[in-house]
Order: C-alpha cells, then sequence, then structure tokens
C-alpha cells in the first residue's frame, strides 16, 4: 500500500531564501497492490492496483469513481515501473 498525504503549501522568504512548506492535510492519494487481479469488476481496481482519492473533510470514501478516466493518465510516465512514481522515494528504488 502507498500513500500520499496532499499538504497545502505555503511559500515565502526566509533568511536563508524562497522556502515551501507543508500545512494542512487535503487529502490523500492511496494506492493497494493487487497482484491477482480479484476486483475486476470494480472500476476503482485495474492494472495491478486499486487507486483512490480521499478527501480530508470526507476521509471515509473515496472520491474517485473511476481509476482509467482519473488516474491513470497522470501515471503513464510510470507506467514502465509498475505504475509508480519512483523518483524522490530511495527506498522503493530499491525493491525494483
Amino acid at each position: 500500500m502507498i500513500v500520499k498525504e496532499l499538504l497545502t503549501a505555503v511559500t515565502g522568504a526566509m533568511t536563508t531564501g524562497t522556502a515551501s512548506r507543508g500545512t494542512e492535510v487535503e487529502g490523500w492519494f492511496v494506492m493497494v497492490k493487487d497482484t491477482q487481479g480479484r476486483f475486476q469488476s470494480n472500476q476503482l481496481w485495474g492494472d495491478g492496483w486499486g487507486w483512490s482519492l480521499f478527501i480530508a473533510d470526507q476521509p471515509d470514501s473515496s472520491v474517485t469513481t473511476n481509476y482509467k478516466t482519473e488516474c491513470i493518465g497522470c501515471h503513464i510516465p510510470a507506467r514502465k515501473y509498475d505504475w509508480i512514481y519512483l523518483n524522490g522515494y530511495r527506498v522503493l528504488e530499491t525493491t525494483k
């Protein structure tokens, strides 16, 4: 399972230069690996993963309705890495 926390960003001048930092949680992108293709009739599952976006003010239900129209398009550049972006995540790079 991969969970990417989405934060509101604030950018401002610091003594060391311009810096950005996360503040409030906006939501979470969640991917759950499914090597068995167990949920073929569910539109949130496919290409080896379960795909969902949860927003902070409704954390109990996914706002994603179809991964093919809402998720996969952004993941095309990461297709050869099992649809996940490895750059910036050294621990994931070592598992491939």
